[in-house]
């Protein structure tokens, strides 16, 4: 008996399928002028397994100056995108993602990779020599310190103005007079206090006797106290390298303020639509650049760059980021910007999605789709950026753990000497020539 609704696909007899992509590895690695033709990647594979499950013959449409292209409102476009629309393909792969506004042109068959969009930022420039004495304590814990510093101020002149107004019994008021007399004159001996300098007028036989006395001692305990815990911060800073924040976060990346960039705006199509504010801030830090600019700015530190996280464990890395830059000038973020999944796109209505979800569906289950991404990295991508890639997180002996004592390290008190030096001579400058010029003065006097 006749089948009235044979399955036209089932054998197409050799028929000429074209498949629209460009050479992204590992997901397409096409290059016809080898001998034999190369025609591999993950996702040519499972094309390759398509046309032969059809028993169709294939053929390929390569934009490579478009990459992946985009649509245009009148049904026409450029690249992968653009191919498959004006259905100058039939298929077209090659990491394209589950874009909205291509979903109202094209179809997508079931997504067979799950991959998280990331970057290489730039790594973390150690701290400059000249705030060495700032480092071993926090923004914070300043603040705390010269508050006290202040707080002592005030306490020793209400003190002393308090026990020259109240005296007591045992209070010598003779020895104590003219002593924290003013602000100034406290301000003063509370910051001798703070480098442990006790006041010269408490080492003579005339010392202050009273309720002054008993706010010094504890005012010297205090900053004792302070004093030994930045010595014990400035020890460990001399012996452990600093370095500036890192960029491992969305948020690190918005707040570093600097550019992450790719060789087509694709890599933010995902992201077009959200109105989240840090979303946003994070498009307009992205930028296009040609293969050579970003080689470029790969060895100058200013710049992101967009990879993808494979769900092997290997990383799509763009031709432009060597080894060399990978090991010494970029280093992994922890968190994906976003992730997404791969699909084939087809034209809309496409007899070939059913077959295709078949086929896609067998190669999940069997587990091949991760098999051949890592037969296809270790073919035809550099092991060397891999690894560097990988390992760029962890720090070298060059960068990490104890060093010799260097001029950086003490960069910043002499630079605190310099300015201490220049200020007083200022001063002393100042002071001769007021003295000078001052009506009614000798310069005997």
């Amino acid at each position: 008996m006749a089948d009235l609704y044979p399955d036209k696909l089932f054998n197409l007899m050799g028929k000429r399928l074209i498949m629209a992509t460009f050479n992204y590895r590992p997901y397409s690695i096409i290059d016809l002028n080898a001998d034999p033709p190369v025609f591999d990647g993950t996702e040519t594979r499972i094309a390759l397994e398509f046309c032969k499950k059809l028993n169709a013959t294939f053929d390929f449409s390569i934009d490579a100056e478009n990459e992946w292209g985009e649509i245009y409102e009148n049904d026409t476009g450029n690249g992968i995108l653009g191919a498959v629309v004006e259905d100058r393909a039939e298929l077209g792969y090659g990491a394209i993602y589950l874009w909205s506004y291509e979903y109202q042109f094209l179809d997508y068959s079931f997504p067979y990779i799950r991959t998280g969009i990331t970057c290489l930022a730039p790594r973390p420039e150690p701290l400059a020599g000249w705030i060495t004495p700032l480092l071993p304590f926090t923004v914070t814990s300043w603040a705390a310190v010269w508050a006290s510093v202040v707080a002592s101020t005030f306490s020793l002149f209400l003190v002393t103005k308090a026990t020259e107004k109240f005296p007591g019994r045992s209070t010598n008021i003779q020895a104590g007079t003219g002593r924290y007399a003013s602000v100034l004159d406290c301000a003063f001996n509370a910051l001798g206090l703070l480098v442990l300098q006790t006041p010269p007028d408490e080492r003579r036989s005339t010392r202050n006797v009273g309720p002054n006395r008993h706010v010094l001692v504890w005012l010297t305990v205090m900053f004792l106290l302070i004093t030994t815990s930045y010595g014990s911060g400035l020890a460990s800073i001399l012996t452990v390298p600093r370095f500036g924040p890192p960029i491992d976060t969305v948020p690190d990346l918005v707040a570093s303020n600097i550019p992450w960039a790719a060789t087509h705006p694709a890599w933010m199509f995902s992201l077009r639509e959200s109105r989240d504010p840090l979303t946003l801030h994070v498009t307009s830090q992205f930028r296009v650049m040609k293969n050579e600019e970003l080689r470029k700015h790969s060895f100058m530190g200013d710049t992101a760059f967009s990879i993808e996280r494979l769900p092997a464990g290997h990383y799509a890395v763009g031709d432009y980021i060597t080894e060399e830059a990978a090991a010494a000038k970029l280093r992994l973020m922890k968190q994906d910007l976003y992730f997404e999944f791969v699909p084939t796109v087809v034209r809309k209505g496409s007899p070939y999605i059913s077959k295709l979800n078949k086929l896609i569906h067998r190669l999940l289950d069997s587990g091949l789709v991760l098999k051949w991404e890592e037969q296809v990295v270790s073919a035809f991508l550099p092991m060397g950026v891999q690894r560097a890639v990988s390992q760029s997180r962890r720090s070298s002996k060059d960068d990490y753990g104890p060093t010799k004592l260097q001029y950086q390290h003490i960069e910043g008190s002499l630079y605190l000497l310099f300015l201490g030096l220049a200020i007083s001579a200022v001063a002393f400058i100042g002071e001769l020539l007021y003295n000078k010029c001052r009506p009614g003065t000798s310069p005997s006097e």
